[in-house]
């Protein structure tokens, strides 16, 4: 039951994730063209065009900290644990990725600028679930997933201790 929690803290965490980083991938596009979105995804005001380098810095901060979170600070929790939470991240950002993959499949329009992006969910959704930031992040988790499996089965040999390096005990000339 103690592994189930982990693993739904893990897939809250990843819905988390890909959702914020498709709104911030929406700001950096709408900064780009001059345009800020509300959080709905609708145009709300107008500025000079410029990188959105705050919400670019937001996106590396943001991916980072889940990093940091899903390797350094889970390492001190027993291993079945640590596994349920990333398997639990993992699977629900594939999921999530997936999800977006098949509604752009099935709502793709061409670029229209008096439209912007969806709103709502279903803009940070098919941001998020497209971006590559997303991607690798899943690549890395699953890397991670099946190195500390094979790390876990692998069992050093037994060796025989090793000799003192120190003087022989005894009486020395």
């Amino acid at each position: 039951m103690k592994n189930a929690l982990w693993s739904i803290g893990g897939a809250a965490a990843s819905v988390t994730y890909v959702l914020l980083v498709g709104y911030l991938t929406i700001q950096v596009s709408g900064l780009a063209g001059g345009a800020v979105f509300g959080l709905d995804n609708r145009l709300s005001g107008l500025t000079a065009p410029g990188p959105g380098l705050l919400q670019l810095a937001l996106i590396a901060g943001v991916s980072g900290g889940a990093l940091l979170v899903l390797t350094r600070a889970v390492r001190n929790l027993d291993p079945a644990a640590r596994f349920a939470l990333r398997l639990g991240f993992a699977l629900a950002t594939a999921v999530l990725v997936g999800a977006a993959f098949v509604v752009l499949s099935q709502r793709f329009e061409v670029l229209d600028l008096n439209t912007g992006p969806a709103p709502w969910i279903e803009g940070w959704l098919t941001r998020g679930g497209t971006a590559s930031v997303v991607h690798l992040m899943l690549i890395v988790l699953v890397a991670m997933l099946v190195a500390g499996r094979e790390r876990d089965t692998v069992r050093l040999p037994r060796t025989a201790p090793q000799a003192s390096r120190g003087p022989a005990p005894g009486p020395h000339p």
